[in-house]
């Protein structure tokens, strides 16, 4: 199983929405990216890209830190409650 998986396997177990999954990939894609071909890349395109996708990198943070909150709860035995 590789970092590609991850979302997939997320999707499939209903943890993200297709449009979820596919940015995730991207993500994963532009990390590999980054540690494979710094050398080659510019830190002008990073950061465009960084900025122009902002908002989706903030709102595919939040899914984690609400899976991740789901996670920690199951595995100390705990109800948690969505409070949003």
């Amino acid at each position: 199983m590789g970092n590609r998986d991850i979302p997939v396997i997320l999707y499939d177990n209903s943890y993200i929405n297709d449009k979820e999954k596919d940015l995730f990939i991207r993500i994963i894609g532009m990390r590999n990216v980054l540690v494979h071909d710094y050398l080659e890349i510019e830190k002008e395109t990073v950061y465009r890209i960084l900025t122009e996708n902002l908002s989706d990198l903030k709102s595919l943070l939040k899914k984690y830190m609400e899976f991740i909150m789901i996670l920690y709860c199951f595995s100390a035995g705990m109800f948690c409650v969505d409070e949003s």
